[in-house]
C-alpha cells in the first residue's frame, strides 16, 4: 500500500519541468557581461572590457557595435526611441541614434565618468555615478546637472523610475526617493538592517531592493517601510533581476539565479545549465531569459519555468526543505525538531517504485542534517520523515 500511495502521489503531483540554462556566445565578448537591454528585436549586451554587443536573433549571434566608443568597460543601458545611452566605467556617457552603429561621446557638466546606471523619464535621464552623485540631462545627454541636495550618499549603485518618484540605491547609504525629478532626497531605510544596496526594482507597485550581504527587501508603501524576503534565497548578494508577469528572477554574486513566482515571498535556485554564478545582468526578450555572467551569456526559455512545483532546486514539502537539489554527492535537510522527535530520528528514502533504500538516524538533535548520496544512482527519490516528505534529485 506504500508503494501504491507514494506511485500516486508522483503521478499526480509531480510535474517534472526543469529550466535549462544554454551558453550562447556565438561572436560574443566571452568575459564579464554587466548590463542588456531589450528595444524590439534588438537586444544590448554591455561587457567589461569588449564594449557594446547586440543581437536580433534572440541571442544566437552577437555583432560588436563600438564605434566612436572610447570605453570598453559598460556598465548601464538607457533606452528611449530610438536613442540609446551607455555608462561606462570611465569614459562617462555615450549616445547612438542609429542602432549602436556609431556612438558619441556625452559629457558635459559630467563631473564623475563612472557611470554606474542609467534612467529615463520622459525628457529626463538620470545617470547616477561612482562618487559624484546623480545627474541629470534634459536635451539629450549633451549637458548634466549634479541633483544631489539631500543626497547623503553619492556612491549610486541603481536607479528606478515610479511615475514621479525617482528611487537610488546607494553603496552605502541605503534607498534615497525623490518625489521633484532629482530637485531633492529623502532617505528610505526604516526596516532595512542592510543599506548596501546593488539594485531596484518596481512591479505593479511594489518595491523591492536588493542588497550586498542582507538579501532582498520589498515595500508596498513607497520605500516608508520595508520586509525581507529572503525565503529560500540561500546567497544574499543581489546584482540583478528581471521581471515578466509574476516571474520575478533574481541573479546573485555566486549563488546564480534565483526564481520567486509570489512576489519575493519564496525563492528557488534555477541554475541547471548555468556554468557560472556570478549573475551581474539578467533580461527578458520575446520568449527568453539572458544571464550576463562571467563566462558570457547563457539564455533559457522561460516556458522552462511555467512549473516549478517540482522542478524548484529545493522542495519543500509539510516543513522539509532540501539543499541542493538537483543533488550528486550529498543533500542537507532543514526540518523542524518537532517533526525529528515524532518521526524518532529515523530518516527514509524511497525511489519512485515505493521501495525504501535508504533509512538513516539523525546525526544530531538539530534541525539541519547531512545525508551521503554518492551511492545513489541518477533519479527522484522521496525522502519520509514520519508523516512529513520532501522529494529530490539526483544528478549523475
Amino acid at each position: 500500500m506504500k508503494k501504491l500511495i507514494i506511485i500516486f502521489l508522483l503521478l499526480v503531483t509531480f510535474n517534472l519541468v526543469y529550466s535549462q540554462w544554454e551558453k550562447c556566445n556565438n561572436g560574443m565578448y566571452e568575459g564579464d557581461i554587466h548590463a542588456f537591454a531589450i528595444s524590439g528585436s534588438y537586444i544590448f549586451a554591455g561587457t567589461w572590457g569588449g564594449g557594446v554587443f547586440i543581437s536580433t536573433d534572440e541571442g544566437n549571434s552577437w555583432t560588436p557595435k563600438n564605434n566612436g566608443l572610447t570605453d570598453m568597460t559598460i556598465q548601464s543601458f538607457a533606452i528611449s526611441d530610438v536613442n540609446i545611452f551607455v555608462g561606462t566605467d570611465g569614459g562617462g556617457v555615450f549616445l547612438s541614434t542609429d542602432w549602436g552603429n556609431s556612438w558619441t561621446q556625452k559629457n558635459n557638466g559630467l563631473t564623475d565618468n563612472d557611470v554606474q546606471c542609467l534612467a529615463i523619464s520622459g525628457s529626463n535621464i538620470f545617470a547616477g555615478t561612482d562618487g559624484g552623485g546623480v545627474f541629470l540631462s534634459t536635451d539629450m545627454g549633451n549637458s548634466w546637472t549634479p541633483m544631489n541636495n539631500g543626497l547623503t550618499d553619492t556612491d549610486v549603485q541603481w536607479l528606478a523610475i515610479n511615475g514621479n518618484n525617482l528611487f537610488a540605491g546607494t553603496y552605502s547609504g541605503g534607498v534615497f526617493l525623490s518625489t521633484d525629478m532629482g530637485n531633492s532626497w529623502t532617505p528610505k531605510n526604516n526596516g532595512l538592517t542592510n543599506i548596501s544596496i546593488r539594485l531596484l526594482a518596481i512591479s505593479d507597485g511594489n518595491i523591492f531592493v536588493g542588497t550586498d550581504g542582507g538579501g532582498i527587501f520589498a515595500s508596498t508603501d513607497m520605500g516608508d517601510s520595508w520586509t525581507p524576503k529572503n525565503n529560500g534565497l540561500t546567497n544574499n548578494r543581489l546584482r540583478s533581476y528581471a521581471i515578466s508577469g509574476n516571474y520575478m528572477f533574481a541573479g546573485t554574486k555566486g549563488g546564480g539565479v534565483f526564481l520567486s513566482t509570489d512576489m519575493g515571498d519564496s525563492w528557488t535556485p534555477k541554475n541547471n545549465g548555468l556554468t557560472n554564478n556570478l549573475v551581474y545582468a539578467l533580461a527578458i526578450s520575446g520568449s527568453n531569459i539572458f544571464a550576463g555572467t562571467f563566462e558570457g551569456v547563457f539564455r533559457a526559455k522561460l516556458s522552462d519555468f511555467e512549473n516549478t512545483s517540482v522542478a524548484n532546486d529545493y522542495s519543500l514539502s509539510g516543513n522539509i526543505l532540501i539543499f541542493p537539489n538537483p543533488a550528486k554527492d550529498y543533500i542537507e535537510i532543514n526540518i523542524g525538531n518537532v517533526i525529528l522527535s515524532e518521526a524518532k530520528n529515523l530518516i527514509k528514502i524511497c525511489n519512485t517504485y515505493g521501495e525504501y533504500i535508504v533509512t538513516v538516524g539523525a546525526r544530531h538533535a538539530l534541525p539541519l542534517q547531512r545525508i551521503d548520496i554518492r551511492h545513489l544512482p541518477a533519479g527522484l527519490y522521496i525522502i519520509q520523515i514520519g508523516n512529513y516528505t520532501g522529494k529530490f534529485m539526483v544528478l549523475r
